[in-house]
């Protein structure tokens, strides 16, 4: 198992847009995430959003970004 390859799958360095985009995922898919119990995290550093997604079976960034 490859840890960085599976870091990315869970964490991502996002744009304000890319931000905007994860922001209308979780919303559109409030009842699933909810429903799984997926948490995630953000932290802003300057203009760019840290996002780590708990890891889990159900979604990841590619399925956000597909």
């Amino acid at each position: 198992m490859n840890y960085m390859a599976d870091k990315q799958q869970y964490e991502r360095i996002l744009t304000k847009d890319e931000y905007r985009k994860f922001i209308q995922y979780i919303e559109d898919n409030y009842a699933e995430i909810y429903g799984n119990k997926i948490s995630y995290s953000v932290r802003k550093i300057k203009e760019k959003f840290i996002v780590s997604l708990d890891e889990n079976t159900v979604i990841d960034f590619n399925d956000i970004f597909a």
